[in-house]
């Protein structure tokens, strides 16, 4: 491997150097003999101070970040485009949906995406929802031919199969919302429970009682397994049509759960009938506005002689330092990440705001501080909107030391350069300490014994100390800051 020979005491800077002209080669580790460091690199066309040598390196473990990476041998630029490389997780399962011109290599994307995703089985939607049970057809495109299987959620277990029932994981953040919202005793009827997320996990989290109604007869097949699933005892189960069997209803429900956005508003009348005065309706439908769906609420109440007071969003402008320190110093609110926030096309490209491609982590708050630059205000609405699976095996979360990490200091680095504000660099470094505390932490846990990492770590923890002792960082960052500004440097 092609490698610039540097003294030791001169591998940080030339290293820094290197990254910053994206000269370093991210794939190989950095190698250190005698007096000595190898860093790769990706090209030999560059001004050298130092001899470029041949030398055998250790190759970095790296995880594809997506499938299309995964696919760029076999699709083109332009079938990766067309893909939506966006799927659904459902216990051991993978459900994706391919464009029609590209089913023919349906085969080496279904590998692609158990590879990426670790599950059991990969299945192809062929269709979209349809018929009175609203199922839709599936077919095999990778892994084991079978469909039953045990999704996770919130402290529940929800067993389906796939091919018989219609189940959505990406409402289990509205399940949650929903669960938490309920009170004491409530009595609660579900209009189309499915296999029971709903009534599943409120029953699991709430002292209420539950009737759960499906018209699918496999729905309730698969409700009533999961309520003993989960040792369940205040969901009662019915098949059928909700038309008919309302007719033996309770009619005073404190909460009705409509979760059928196609024809929920054709059941409307019926819920209004159903509902307490003062209950909740927990209604969804597609709609071209918001004010289609409040308008046929306020319709069907009418008739029964009710009101409908809605619920709304809370929306709030955030400062810019105020949204600084929610990059560096993030508490559950805000956070760093870019899954959590909607961006204007527009100010991207006009800006050539992109990813660092060498950067393994804290890319996102590099992103983010660029954007935030080219902007002139930032709302915050202050309501889980979207449901978003954390990959344990990624670089960040993955609880050893590894180099990718260290690539977060290119971060802190780029962003106190182009910092002017003296207030905004005192937060920007609050965040640098933070995360070089934990990376010293991990480096003395795990035998870390890299002299050069150690340097760099040790550099960034000299940053505005004091500021970052008066910060509202976690007591235990400022334990642990205290404590390895003391400590001697591991043995290497």
């Amino acid at each position: 491997m092609k490698s610039v020979k540097v003294p030791l005491k001169e591998l940080n800077n030339t290293r820094k150097k290197l990254m910053e002209k994206q000269l370093m080669n991210m794939d190989y580790k950095i190698k250190t003999q005698d007096d000595y460091g190898f860093i790769p690199i990706n090209t030999q066309d560059f001004k050298c101070d130092y001899e470029i040598v041949d030398v055998e390196l250790e190759a970095m473990k790296r995880y594809p970040k997506n499938i299309s990476e995964l696919l760029k041998d076999d699709l083109t630029s332009k079938e990766i485009e067309d893909l939506k490389t966006s799927f659904d997780i459902i216990g051991d399962i993978v459900i994706v949906e391919i464009p029609e011109n590209l089913e023919e290599k349906k085969s080496k994307i279904g590998k692609a995406t158990l590879e990426f995703t670790k599950r059991k089985s990969v299945y192809m939607k062929k269709s979209a929802i349809h018929g009175t049970i609203r199922i839709r057809d599936l077919e095999l495109i990778a892994g084991e031919n079978n469909p039953v299987t045990v999704h996770k959620e919130h402290g529940t277990r929800l067993k389906l199969n796939v091919e018989e029932v219609y189940f959505s994981p990406r409402l289990a953040t509205e399940r949650k919302r929903v669960s938490d919202s309920v009170k004491e005793n409530e009595n609660i009827l579900d209009m189309f429970c499915g296999i029971g997320p709903f009534p599943t996990v409120i029953a699991k989290n709430n002292n209420v009682k539950i009737t759960a109604v499906d018209i699918n007869e496999n729905a309730i097949k698969y409700l009533n397994e999961n309520i003993r699933l989960n040792k369940l005892h205040n969901i009662k189960s019915i098949c059928g049509d909700i038309r008919e069997v309302s007719k033996n209803l309770n009619k005073n429900y404190d909460r009705i759960i409509m979760n059928l956005p196609g024809l929920a508003y054709d059941f409307l009348d019926l819920a209004m009938t159903l509902i307490a005065n003062n209950g909740i309706i927990n209604y969804y439908e597609f709609s071209d506005s918001y004010g289609q769906g409040i308008e046929r609420l306020q319709k069907a109440a009418k008739k029964e002689n009710k009101k409908v007071e809605k619920e709304t969003l809370k929306i709030e402008k955030v400062s810019r330092q105020s949204y600084l320190e929610e990059l560096m110093i993030p508490n559950k609110n805000i956070a760093a990440f870019v899954y959590n926030r909607l961006y204007l096309k527009r100010i991207i490209l006009e800006n050539d705001i992109r990813f660092n491609e060498n950067v393994k982590v804290c890319e996102d708050t590099l992103f983010n501080y660029e954007y935030a630059n080219a902007i002139n205000s930032i709302a915050f609405i202050n309501n889980p909107l979207y449901y978003y699976r954390i990959n344990s095996d990624s670089t960040m979360f993955q609880k050893k030391m590894n180099p990718g990490k260290l690539t977060a200091n290119i971060v802190f680095d780029k962003m106190l350069k182009e910092t002017v504000n003296d207030d905004e660099k005192k937060i920007i470094s609050i965040g640098c300490i933070a995360y070089n505390v934990i990376l010293l932490m991990q480096m003395y846990k795990y035998k870390w014994k890299d002299r050069d990492d150690y340097v760099i770590i040790k550099n960034h923890l000299k940053l505005y100390p004091i500021e970052f002792m008066k910060s509202r960082i976690r007591l235990k960052y400022k334990i642990g800051y205290l404590i390895l500004r003391i400590m001697p440097k591991p043995r290497g």
